[in-house]
């Protein structure tokens, strides 16, 4: 355990199906429903021009949350306001922190690349109509997911800029593609979801014998076909590689007609992790991202800190043991957490909220 730690570890690693309730954990982290103390509003930025953007100005220093809001020893501060429908972070090679705007209502998707001070500048921008989600870095540059009214698909956005490259289309054009993340070797991982069987999607030709519907994720490697890697009853939300190479889904509760990943009790905040050949899945309420810790405060490498869009928290679950803490409750201000980096130094996490950006560390490191 790392001195400073905010979650000890109680036990060895088990893969087997972990599930607990986390009902009263509110109350274990010493916060009370009605707790007066407010959290002061930040005005919105102005509005990003299309190439770059001056930091803003605020008059008052950064935001500070309330001490409840956080465990000891934390602080929080917004760093960037009016974003439009955010959709995910990620670092690039350098070390620079990119804000993906997910576009919609006439706005197109734009990749944003953010200073230590909130500025922005424009790195990528579509056309609008498309949709993109499910940022990740890897080799030669960022990955996103696009749909469109032509269908989707995988693209990277270079690092030195210019055109998306496509990484991925189904050959059938009502496929779908959600969650994806760049593995360790290189290779990008997505969830297809179709009514033909996976065969035919890749391929573009019947299968004889072949059975629907496909509803698994697949392996994009650098050269090569795609091939499939876990077929399930999946609907993963995001996907991250922990640091041993593990991969994880995570995904909101739901019926479901197999057994072989038994439905979790109906208890909201609940959590869980469940093997399933060679894949985690994280079977969290509210969740819509997450990420691992790295190193230093904030634990242990496979603990996930997870926000909970429903709830307005970031959540910490330890994937060997199961148990589960509130890292910031409803008093940090978050309205509706949609994704969450460590930076890759592992001093800061950084929360990204509807139309906000948050950075937690260490009270007096930020």
């Amino acid at each position: 355990m790392h001195k400073g730690s905010v979650f000890a570890r109680p036990g060895a690693f088990a893969v087997t199906v972990l599930a607990l309730a986390l009902a009263g954990l509110g109350a274990c982290e010493g916060r009370s429903r009605g707790d007066p103390r407010p959290v002061a509003t930040v005005a919105p930025a102005a509005a990003p021009s299309p190439e770059a953007e001056a930091p803003p100005r605020p008059e008052a220093p950064p935001e500070r949350a309330a001490p409840a809001a956080l465990p000891a020893g934390f602080a929080a501060e917004r760093l960037v306001d009016g974003l439009h429908a955010p959709a995910g972070l990620a670092f690039d090679s350098r070390g620079r922190l990119h804000v993906l705007e997910g576009g919609g209502d006439g706005r197109a998707p734009r990749l944003l690349r953010l200073d230590a001070e909130g500025g922005r500048a424009v790195a990528h921008v579509s056309e609008p109509g498309a949709r993109w989600h499910g940022l990740d870095y890897g080799p030669g540059g960022f990955v996103v997911t696009q749909s469109s009214p032509q269908g989707d698909a995988v693209l990277r956005l270079p690092d030195a800029g210019g055109a998306p490259e496509l990484l991925f289309a189904p050959r059938d054009g009502e496929a779908r593609l959600g969650a994806s993340a760049v593995g360790p070797d290189g290779a990008v991982y997505t969830h297809l979801r179709a009514e033909a069987d996976c065969l035919t999607v890749l391929s573009g030709e019947a299968q004889p014998g072949a059975a629907g519907p496909c509803n698994a994720i697949l392996r994009l490697p650098p050269d090569g076909p795609p091939a499939v890697v876990a077929a399930d009853d999946l609907a993963p939300v995001a996907m991250r590689f922990a640091a041993d190479g593990t991969l994880y889904a995570a995904e909101r509760p739901r019926a479901r007609g197999a057994e072989r990943r038994p439905p979790p009790r109906p208890t909201v905040g609940e959590a869980r992790a469940v093997a399933l050949g060679g894949l985690r899945v994280l079977v969290v309420e509210g969740v819509a991202g997450f990420d691992f810790a790295t190193a230093g405060v904030f634990g242990e490498p496979d603990i996930a800190f997870i926000a909970e869009a429903d709830g307005g928290r970031v959540l910490m679950l330890d994937t060997g043991s199961g148990d589960v803490r509130v890292f910031a409750n409803e008093f940090l201000g978050l309205a509706s957490p949609r994704a969450l980096r460590f930076e890759p130094a592992g001093r800061a996490l950084y929360v990204l909220d509807a139309t906000s950006l948050w950075r937690i560390g260490a009270d007096g490191g930020l």
